[in-house]
């Protein structure tokens, strides 16, 4: 599987997002992780809020011990929402706040150092030259690798970008949500790789797009309704076959990726995704198909 290097940990160009593993079936989620592995997948994401940190516990555990057998193996974790009960969070960008996070994470995924930390949210609103500032001095202090930012606001990815060293941006991005690329000449132009979350849609883009269609996307998705949703897919579908295929070939064709992050909360899912990443060098150029969406632009937090 095809790598990148970026302050010198290894990303796989298709990541595994752990937030949905099956945590209450630990053999499970220890039989997904290492075919993950098996297969080439070498980044691991997870988060401080996934499941109140038992995301960070669990997967941390198992992760660990395929970094210690294989320093190309990296996990990247999120952190800068304060639980309050079992459901809510809210953000905190209070640099002290940050560095209990922080600690908090390295404690769960017990690591002196977490290759990829991620600011996990933002506004414009925040004191960005604290959180910033909060963020390099943990890479200072050896506490971590790298940084980065989990956001979808390009005004706070601006700020980010001119002011500070990001390795990446994670955002969500695939061929309906092609909002992301309104930032990427900015992107770009630093050379910040984007770390792509969402590039299924939700399963819009697998055979049972028809289902989520009714369960998920019955509203549309923003400026596009669910009817020209079920156009657009069927048109790829008659075109590529294989959606979560055509998905990935779009994405690395129109971006940066330093990896694209899938979720799987079983291993049948999990092999499926990479079947389709396995098909890519099967498919056809996609650059004539991307009329079939419609461009949609962020309307708030613009830059």
């Amino acid at each position: 599987m095809q790598t990148k290097m970026r302050s010198n940990n290894e990303y796989s160009i298709l990541g595994l997002g752990c937030m949905n593993l099956p945590l209450d079936n630990i053999r499970e989620t220890e039989q997904i992780i290492h075919y993950a592995y098996e297969q080439g997948i070498t980044y691991f994401d997870t988060a401080d809020v996934y499941q109140r940190g038992q995301n960070e516990t669990i997967v941390g555990s198992i992760v660990r011990e395929l970094m210690q057998q294989d320093s190309n193996v990296t996990i990247g974790t999120k952190g800068g929402n304060r639980f309050h009960d079992v459901e809510s969070f809210q953000w905190d960008p209070n640099p002290e706040y940050l560095r209990f996070a922080l600690e908090q994470s390295l404690n769960r995924l017990k690591l002196d150092k977490i290759p990829l930390y991620l600011i996990h949210g933002g506004t414009i609103e925040d004191d960005l030259v604290a959180t910033i500032e909060t963020v390099k001095q943990f890479k200072k202090d050896g506490l971590i690798d790298s940084y980065g930012l989990s956001s979808i606001r390009p005004n706070v990815i601006k700020e980010y970008v001119n002011h500070s060293e990001l390795a990446t941006v994670m955002m969500q991005y695939n061929p309906i949500d092609n909002r992301p690329e309104s930032i990427f000449n900015l992107l770009d132009k630093h050379d910040i790789p984007v770390l792509v979350r969402g590039p299924i849609m939700k399963g819009l883009f697998t055979k049972n797009y028809e289902q989520v269609l009714i369960d998920k996307f019955s509203d549309g998705f923003e400026s596009v309704s669910s009817n020209e949703l079920r156009e657009q897919l069927r048109q790829i579908e008659l075109d590529y076959n294989d959606l979560t295929t055509y998905a990935y070939k779009y994405i690395i064709d129109h971006a940066n990726v330093l990896s694209i992050v899938v979720g799987a909360s079983s291993l049948n899912q999990l092999k499926s995704n990479i079947e389709s990443y396995q098909n890519l060098n099967e498919l056809k150029d996609v650059h004539n198909n991307k009329n079939v969406f419609k461009d949609i632009s962020y309307i708030n937090h613009n830059i």
